[in-house]
């Protein structure tokens, strides 16, 4: 559960949104979907066919030494 302004919420779903389609392959498939949970909660979620990370990527996220950036499947 996230408690958090809105605003900064949709800088995240925004964010997220703008991966899934940088890293997609022409052709491929991003797809956003929210589901109201039984708690009344919402879960939200970003789903896309593109080239993923590596465990060392994922790792290193979160580091602010380390440059986890690279470059989009379109350059």
């Amino acid at each position: 559960m996230v408690f958090t302004d809105e605003k900064i919420f949709y800088c995240i779903l925004r964010n997220l949104c703008s991966n899934a389609v940088k890293f997609t392959i022409k052709g491929g498939k991003v797809t956003l979907s929210a589901k109201l949970m039984a708690d009344n909660s919402v879960e939200f979620s970003v789903r896309d066919t593109g080239i993923g990370m590596t465990k060392e990527m994922m790792d290193n996220l979160f580091k602010i030494d380390v440059n986890t950036s690279r470059r989009g499947t379109e350059g």
